[in-house]
């Protein structure tokens, strides 16, 4: 595996596989890149796929998997991450935690855990959904937990068959997983939607509570607002705009 690598840019279906990348045009079409930090000053293709942990991309129209991802213009493209920030947004998909956009026009469909925050809507058409469950970064995480508490408990048992001093790390790591997971399954209780500046069009806020309940809501031209759920002992309320579940 090289180190660092600086490109022009990335040819038809390349193939990638360094530490840092740094291309300074385009990535073109049926390309694959595979790296720890990834810069692209030029647009990546609709048909050119990119893994990362950390990337930066002017213009992304392919498809990401990473841990952080900054990205001017995200132009159809599809992002799956843990923080997304977004400066323009002209549609597309992202799949993370947490989702910040500067600008977004149209067509955006956003699946976050945790938190989306946009400054301004200026178009229409936009989804906007709280929901892990669609997150297949979180679900691996989920499953990963799961089988590490799996692993701990088992080397528990043999801690304590050998009166073993391992004993509470081994505890002290299972509770620091299941702290993890808990934040992942309850994050719609803090959950929010936060739009800065007026909505000027109709886009979707949605939140899923289960399998048989989802809380939506549909915009019409009004000033900011933060969205977040109210959960009592029979409703859930959407605020501000008030949609109640009973329970």
């Amino acid at each position: 595996m090289s180190q660092t690598q600086n490109l022009t840019e990335v040819a038809d279906g390349a193939e990638l596989i360094c530490e840092d990348l740094h291309i300074f045009g385009d990535v073109h079409q049926g390309s694959i890149i595979d790296a720890h930090r990834l810069i692209v000053k030029g647009a990546t293709h609709s048909d050119a796929s990119q893994f990362s942990k950390y990337a930066q991309i002017h213009q992304h129209k392919g498809k990401l998997r990473c841990h952080e991802a900054k990205i001017d213009i995200l132009d159809g493209g599809e992002v799956h991450a843990s923080n997304v920030t977004v400066d323009t947004c002209l549609g597309g998909e992202i799949y993370a935690q947490d989702v910040t956009i500067n600008t977004l026009s149209n067509k955006l469909t956003v699946y976050a855990s945790r938190s989306i925050r946009i400054n301004l809507i200026n178009g229409s058409g936009n989804k906007l959904h709280i929901n892990y469950h669609k997150v297949p970064i979180l679900l691996s995480k989920l499953e990963l937990i799961d089988e590490d508490i799996e692993e701990l408990n088992f080397l528990l048992d043999k801690a304590k068959q050998n009166n073993a001093w391992t004993q509470q790390d081994i505890k002290d790591e299972i509770k620091k997983l299941q702290l993890q997971k808990k934040e992942i399954i309850d994050s719609i209780y803090t959950a929010k939607i936060s739009i800065k500046n007026e909505i000027k069009g109709k886009n979707l806020i949605s939140f899923y509570i289960d399998e048989n309940n989802t809380i939506s809501w549909t915009t019409d031209k009004m000033k900011q607002q933060n969205f977040y759920l109210e959960f009592d002992k029979k409703h859930i309320i959407l605020h501000p705009s008030q949609t109640t579940i009973t329970l």
